[in-house]
Parts: C-alpha cells; sequence; structure tokens
C-alpha cells in the first residue's frame, strides 16, 4: 500500500523547531522568554521548550521542540520579533535539545534556573 503524503517515512528524521533571537539587554530578553513560556503554557497542542541564556554575555530566548500548530507559530515569532532574530551555533542547539531531551524524562512542565558561569 502506498504511504500517504501526510505520514513520514519511518526512516525520515523527526522534524525539529528552532526559534532564536538575541536582545539588547537582560530585561527584554526576561520579557520574551516570559511570554514565550505563557504563550507554550496556554497552548496544550504543544510539545516545546523555552530557553533563556547568555552567548558571550548577550541575551538570547530560544523556543524548541516539535513543530506547533501555525497559531502557536506566529506567537512565537512575534514575541521573539521584539529582538533580532538569529541561527543558533550548531553545539549550543544540540545541547538545548540535549537539555531539553533530561527534561522531558522528569516531567511534563520543568523549570530550572542557572547563574551565569554554572554547568547546566
Amino acid at each position: 500500500m502506498p504511504q500517504q503524503e501526510h505520514e513520514p517515512a519511518a526512516d525520515d528524521p523527526p522534524r525539529l523547531y528552532l526559534q532564536a533571537a538575541r536582545f539588547p539587554s537582560e530585561r527584554q530578553a526576561g520579557r520574551a522568554y516570559f511570554r514565550a513560556q505563557e504563550a507554550l503554557y496556554s497552548a496544550p497542542a504543544c510539545d516545546l521548550s523555552a530557553y533563556r541564556f547568555l552567548i558571550d554575555r548577550i541575551s538570547h530566548v530560544a523556543v524548541l521542540g516539535d513543530p506547533p500548530p501555525q497559531e502557536v507559530d506566529r506567537a512565537i515569532r512575534r514575541i521573539l520579533a521584539t529582538g533580532e532574530p538569529i541561527t543558533l551555533p550548531a553545539e549550543v542547539v544540540e545541547t538545548l535539545f540535549q537539555r531539553r531531551s533530561q527534561q522531558i524524562r522528569l516531567g511534563p512542565w520543568v523549570e530550572r534556573h542557572h547563574r551565569p558561569g554554572e554547568p547546566l
């Protein structure tokens, strides 16, 4: 039986979602992070994680996970548009997805805070 278009093949890699932005201040990043968190929390049909972190002392926010419904994607893009959209370095993306994978095992909603210089 031929495979339907909307069904991924068994050997297709999973689709991943990643949106990220950098912000001129920690305060602006914090606002975007908390708005993104609220958008994720109020959208039960999505499996995403939000992160706020520093790269070279510049504040960043990233949202990643499974591709969300279109309205959630639009909300995330609007929130992150208050900063400068960026492409994160591959090693940062890998670390964030590894961190997400670890946290998913702990529960459906996990929140942790680390100070700069502390290991994840």
